[in-house]
């Protein structure tokens, strides 16, 4: 086994360096040099370590979108907690509150008289969701692999390759070399598992499996172990989930034991592992699947594939996805330390091929949580440890779920959008309901979260989900879709979605006495309290941003498809009844119609939820709408990055443990706060500004061992953020203008980047020196003209379908100048 010894006499030798990298003396390159991985780890895509993982936090995570696993390495008892996209409590389910619209009216007359807290009373009485939480995603259990009479370690390195997403331990005894490789296929929709020992033969492996809630193991002398479980009811839904894992081991030599806690494998050399997993979910409102008969057909069918055909055609599937997008940002040689000792470092200005992994690991996340066919990513994308997860590691669309997909479009990843846009086609469903029972409005809303089963009630306090413009923000980003793809089909599929959007907000907005504006009520400012006690007001800027938006992108849809032209007027005119964008006394951009900013109790809330309208909405611009952006540069300045009230420990589970120290005394706000920070500041072209916030996030603060961004605890969506804070830096995008370098910070004023994906279709690579642009190469599927711009500089291109341009910065040049076409 690998000593509790050996690592710390690891940890103990990097700590040694780490005091001398923060002292920053010219002796860092030597210790650098001495601290090459070894050779199977090398490469610019390779999360590599030098001991197995101790925490969750450590583990490495696989997935195909639907299958998900995180590995911890160890070589003598090594646990592989897993999911499934669709395994979740509860049933189907309707959460909505008929008749709850019968207070409506009251409500809303107590909130425009200012009695928000007698408002509060009455939604949390009659109008809330029943019940009032939705349904929590679990975990399937974990898959456990028990060497017996396994020796002492004498060396160990475990890596995941973002560029194959395969995962590899490797270790050395006395006796000889044991080494794991595992993958999980999409094509195939199975784990594959593969152990060489190089040396005598595996005495015993035992392959167990464990769940809390307890689950049915049958195991055969042939090589086959079938787990069976069931998920639990929440809140009084009865759960009626059913799931299924079976693997078929092959192992040349072996002989195999059925037991009670799975199966032992002896006298082999080379084992293989397929397994597969599947619940009864068909979809939100369909349970009929047979998990049993599913996994049985995946199972042998991979059996008989092979591993190495399966390899090869999950490697070839996944670099498919992965290499249409390659970023370079520099490196030095802590880029060779293992990456644990990378995140301790604390340094990206020493490290600043860590951001550019960042981005990759970020895509490959999406890439393994969110694929056709599956569920879209949640709050831990593919990964949750718990049955009763903070948050319920579900779906919060009041920021989290959008900012999961902000990059999707730009790197490549568009295939990965699919998943949030079927979801969006459920909610528009369910959402119908719920707009009639609680709203006695026409259309669809979904409010601040939602789950497998597509609940869009109001739920968990009226303070926090009373707010109903989480579903018109997600049908922005299939909009958003269409301005990438100009799929007119794919535009007109979503037709239904969008006009159901904007037709709610017609029929349930009112008018507020005091300005003649159209406002809604109730609401909230995502989840900021106002002076008064409560989040819940009426007319928050952020709504008022998201349905002007939502009216101007319905409208540009019914002119594109040349229908609707009495609902385009009505519109229209709405858009005039909604209120400008204000600007404080503090100079700020107001949050509310009210100049309550610098009243309220948080003044660094995590939330900045009236900046929607500079990212990801375009509304604010620093060059056409210089005094809002001004005031949303004051907004940043008085909200910061820091005083997180949400930073705490209680429910985090091994989260507490291992970061419970450093969060006593956590200043920064969240991890997606944080990368959204960044957002918004490099769309202000504040470079600085930027990469400031993306170093408090990749630090020890919000950076875990793997990878991972922190709330904390682990959420995914600082990871996503992370990739679009990184393109908003190289290229902004506006009123059909492309912005190269617009935010480039004083670290990375040389590198290269290709496979983004512009507005369009456009294809742009593109290549700086100095903080200059040298080298851009564009091409269309369509004939298009563009204005491209840098440094206050423009130059329009033509683009002709399929024919690439190409720009160079000549010698003693100011601008670009095109020499290919």
């Amino acid at each position: 086994m690998f000593s509790r010894r050996q690592v710390l006499l690891r940890s103990a030798s990097y700590s040694g360096i780490l005091a001398v990298l923060g002292s920053g003396q010219p002796v860092i390159a030597k210790l650098l040099r001495k601290t090459k991985p070894a050779e199977q780890h090398r490469g610019k895509w390779v999360l590599w370590y030098d001991k197995p993982a101790m925490s969750w936090t450590e583990r490495l995570p696989l997935g195909n979108g639907q299958f998900g696993a995180m590995l911890d390495g160890a070589p003598d008892y090594e646990k592989l907690q897993l999911n499934h996209d669709t395994f979740w409590a509860g049933g189907p389910y309707s959460p909505s509150r008929p008749g709850a619209y019968k207070h409506l009216g009251e409500v809303q007359n107590l909130l425009l008289n200012n009695q928000p807290l007698e408002a509060q009373a009455i939604l949390e009485e009659h109008m809330m969701a029943m019940p009032s939480r939705q349904m929590p995603y679990q975990s399937l259990g974990e898959l456990t692999f028990k060497f017996d009479g396994l020796a002492e370690t004498a060396s160990f390195s475990r890596s995941l390759d973002l560029e194959t997403a395969i995962a590899r331990s490797r270790y050395t005894t006395a006796e000889g070399v044991g080494e794991w490789s595992t993958f999980i296929s999409a094509p195939a929709n199975v784990m594959v598992r593969r152990f060489r020992a190089t040396g005598p033969a595996v005495r015993r492996l035992l392959i167990g499996y464990h769940r809390a809630a307890g689950v049915q193991i049958e195991a055969s002398p042939n090589g086959t172990m079938i787990v069976s479980g069931v998920n639990r009811s929440a809140y009084g839904v009865d759960g009626v989930l059913r799931f299924c894992l079976h693997l078929l081991v092959n192992a040349p030599g072996a002989t195999f034991e059925p037991v009670a806690e799975g199966l032992w494998v002896t006298g082999a050399q080379t084992i293989e592992i397929v397994a597969a997993t599947a619940t009864n979910s068909v979809n939100y409102k369909d349970v009929s699947a047979d998990p049993e008969a599913l996994t049985s057909a995946l199972v042998k069918s991979a059996m008989a594939k092979g591993v190495d055909a399966l390899e090869a055609e999950h490697v070839a599937e996944h670099q498919r996805y992965f290499r249409s997008f390659d970023i370079d940002l520099g490196g030095t040689d802590l880029s060779l330390w293992p990456t644990d000792k990378r995140v301790a470092a604390n340094n990206l200005e020493r490290d600043p091929q860590l951001a550019a992994l960042m981005a990759q690991y970020g895509r490959y996340l999406l890439i393994a949580s969110s694929r056709p066919g599956c569920q879209p990513s949640t709050l831990q994308g593919l990964w949750n440890a718990d049955d009763d997860p903070i948050w319920g590691s579900k779906y919060t669309i009041n920021i989290n779920t959008q900012m999961n997909y902000w990059a999707a479009e730009q790197v490549g990843l568009q295939a990965c959008v699919e998943p949030l846009v079927q979801m969006v086609r459920d909610l528009a469903e369910t959402g119908k309901k719920t707009a009639a029972d609680h709203w006695d409005a026409k259309g669809w809303v979904a409010h601040h979260n939602t789950d497998l089963w597509r609940a869009t009630a109001p739920i968990d306090r009226a303070r926090s989900g009373y707010w109903p413009t989480g579903g018109a923000w997600l049908t922005l980003h299939l909009f958003e879709r269409y301005r990438y793809n100009r799929d007119e089909t794919y535009l007109a599929s979503i037709w239904p979605i969008l006009k159901g959007a904007a037709e709610f907000f017609l029929t349930s907005m009112v008018v507020d006495p005091a300005t003649g504006y159209l406002v809604t009520a109730p609401s909230i400012s995502p989840e900021n309290k106002t002076p008064f006690g409560t989040a819940l007001c009426y007319g928050p800027m952020m709504d008022t941003e998201i349905i002007r938006d939502l009216f101007r992108c319905t409208i540009e849809a019914t002119e594109t498809l040349g229908i609707e032209s009495e609902f385009r007027d009505q519109l229209t005119k709405n858009i005039a009844k909604l209120s400008p964008l204000k600007i404080g006394n503090a100079g700020q951009l107001q949050e509310w119609p009210q100049d309550w900013d610098l009243q309220v109790p948080e003044q660094h809330h995590r939330h900045i939820s009236h900046l929607y309208a500079l990212y990801p909405s375009r509304q604010i611009h620093p060059v056409e709408t210089p005094d809002l952006a001004k005031a949303a540069k004051r907004t940043l300045e008085l909200r910061g990055d820091g005083k997180s009230e949400a930073s705490g420990t209680s429910g985090m589970g091994d989260f507490a443990v291992r970061y419970g120290a450093s969060l006593a005394n956590d200043q920064d706000t969240t991890g997606w706060g944080l990368a959204w920070r960044a957002c918004l500041r490099a769309r202000l072209h504040d470079g600085a500004g930027a990469y400031e916030s993306l170093a408090k996030l990749f630090s020890t603060r919000r950076l875990c061992p793997n990878l991972f961004t922190l709330h904390p605890p682990f959420q995914i969506d600082g990871n996503f953020g992370a990739v679009a804070a990184i393109v908003e830096i190289l290229v902004q995008q506006h009123n059909g203008r492309f912005d190269l370098l617009p935010a480039l910070p004083a670290q990375w004023q040389s590198g290269w980047v290709s496979g983004l994906r512009l507005q369009g279709e456009i294809a742009l690579e593109m290549s700086w020196s100095k903080g200059v642009v040298t080298s851009v190469r564009m091409q269309s599927p369509i004939n298009q003209q563009v204005l491209i711009r840098q440094r206050n500089r423009s130059v329009v291109v033509s683009l002709q379908a399929k024919k690439p341009v190409t720009f160079r910065q000549s010698k003693g040049a100011q601008c670009l100048e095109q020499y290919n076409s």
